[in-house]
Order: C-alpha cells, then sequence, then structure tokens
C-alpha cells in the first residue's frame, strides 16, 4: 500500500486512477458461478481486506484485481473530517515466483466540518504505487517454516489535489504466513518505508503488522489484526491501529469481504474506518 501516510491516506493502496465502484459492480456482474472445471482450482487468495500483504503470489499469466470502498471518520479541534478512497489493487503474475502491482487510492474525497464556515469539501486522485512481489520460500507438507515473501513498492509523486505527493517514496517487506493449526493462521508484515508526510518531507518509518485469521468454512473466513508504523511522520510519534473482519468466497475465483477499524494510538489513523470491497481472478 502506498505510503503517503499508510494510516492518513489510505492504502494505496495506485493504474492510470480509476473509480472504485464501477470495478466493484463490475466484479459483482463476473462473479456468475464457476464453471465445474474450476472446483479443483486453488481459491482466490487476496492482500485484503486487512493491512497485511499474503506471501502468495496470483501465479503465471492471472490477473487479479482487489478493489474497495473505504471510509474513514476523524475528529479533532479543527473539525471533523469525512474520507472517502477507492483503493484499488491490479496484481499480474509473470511467472510461478514472481508478480508485478499498480496499485492506488483512487478516486478519493475529503469533507471537513466547521462551525464556520461549514462543510467544506475537496476531491481528487490518489497517488500511483508500482511493485513486485517475489515468492521466496514454500514450506514443505507439515513443517512449521512460514512461507515467506519480498515485496518492493515504490510510489511515483502523482495524484491531484490535497492528496498528490511531491517525492519519490517506497517500501520493502518481507511477508510470513503460518498455518498454526487446522483452520487457523497467522499473517505478519515486517519492513520499512521511506514516506512523506503533510509538509512533502521525506522520512524513513518501520511497519509492522499481524493478522490472525480462523477459516468457519471452506468459503468464510474471519481476522482480527494490529498495525504498527513508526514514526508516523517526520519527528513524529508511533501510530497503532486495530482492525477486523471477514472475506467470503462466492467461487474459486471470486471474494467479498468486509472490515472495520479503529487507531489505537498516534495522530494519523482514523478513529473510526470500514471498508467493502471485492476481488476477482482470471
Amino acid at each position: 500500500m502506498t505510503q503517503e501516510s499508510r494510516f492518513a491516506r489510505e492504502a494505496g493502496p495506485q493504474p492510470p486512477p480509476r473509480r472504485g465502484l464501477p470495478l466493484l459492480l463490475a466484479a459483482v456482474l463476473l462473479s456468475a458461478p464457476c464453471r465445474a472445471s474450476l472446483q479443483d482450482e486453488e481459491p482466490l487468495e487476496t492482500d485484503r481486506p486487512d493491512f497485511s500483504e499474503t506471501s502468495s503470489v496470483v501465479g503465471p499469466g492471472r490477473l487479479q484485481i482487489e478493489t474497495s470502498v473505504l471510509r474513514e471518520l476523524r475528529e479533532g479541534r479543527g473539525g471533523d473530517e469525512r474520507a472517502l478512497f477507492t483503493p484499488t489493487l491490479f496484481r499480474v503474475g509473470v511467472n510461478p515466483r514472481w508478480e508485478a502491482r499498480l496499485e492506488t487510492g483512487g478516486y478519493s474525497r475529503l469533507r471537513l466540518f466547521q462551525a464556520r464556515p461549514g462543510a467544506l469539501t475537496t476531491s481528487g486522485y490518489s497517488p500511483l504505487d508500482l511493485g513486485v512481489k517475489h515468492r521466496l520460500q514454500e514450506p514443505r507438507e507439515g513443517s512449521r517454516r512460514p512461507a515467506l515473501s519480498g515485496l518492493l513498492h515504490l510510489g511515483l509523486p502523482t495524484g491531484s489535489g490535497v492528496f498528490a505527493t511531491r517525492r519519490l517514496t517506497a517500501e520493502t517487506k518481507l511477508l510470513a504466513d503460518w498455518d498454526l493449526a487446522p483452520r487457523w493462521g497467522l499473517g505478519a508484515n515486517v519492513g520499512l518505508a521511506l514516506a512523506e508526510d503533510d509538509a512533502a518531507e521525506t522520512f524513513l518509518s518501520g511497519l509492522f503488522t499481524a493478522a490472525l485469521a480462523r477459516e468457519l468454512t471452506s468459503q468464510l473466513r474471519v481476522y482480527g489484526e494490529v498495525v504498527f508504523q513508526g514514526p508516523e511522520q517526520d519527528r513524529g510519534g508511533t501510530a497503532l491501529l486495530f482492525d477486523g473482519g471477514f472475506a467470503y468466497l462466492l467461487n474459486p475465483n471470486t471474494q467479498f469481504d468486509v472490515a472495520v477499524g479503529t487507531g489505537l494510538s498516534g495522530r494519523t489513523p482514523p478513529d473510526l474506518f470500514w471498508t467493502i470491497g471485492f476481488s476477482r481472478r482470471w
């Protein structure tokens, strides 16, 4: 995900920016029941709705789109903020170990509610991220070793209005997944980000996420997650966030998900956020 701040302007998650809602509708239309030949296919694995990216890659010749609507709510002395983003991630399989990625926060809107002069609204497009993911380790059956991948993202100085970035940013992470017990899994990410703050100053920040997931059925999983970033701004403090939700496989190639979360500490995490997303693989 992009690091304008990971929390201040979600995610990034950045094609030429497009509105995420049409992609959501397209995903619904394309999520018809799969053919019998797909029943034995490995089920879809996505990098959402949590912040922790999985170690899996999409596979050679595959295209995967993960898109959503995200709302963030903040309360402050300067007024209350209501933000809307449409995070979208494109993943293309290069070979069994490599995938290319294009990510954006998409169409974005910010509303500030003040006593005077009232509500102020601004909209635009979030920046673009280019990235690659490389599968480093495949665990053997019955092994306690995690599946491992490396992830590198470059944030381009793109976007419009208050959502634009002025400098090249970067993020690198190690992604790990463990099978803890039947139907239980743990995903963790650790990394570094060269991020840009609100004053267009770059700074180095540490990242850590841990997500515990439980498969309730072959189609439905739930999770809870903690996310750490520090510092969250240049010469700033640390940010801590908690979120949880579920993902439901409509068929082996289509997923619907919902998540909600809140900031536990720091200035950049929202007081409350929720997201609804769709993912589709071809």
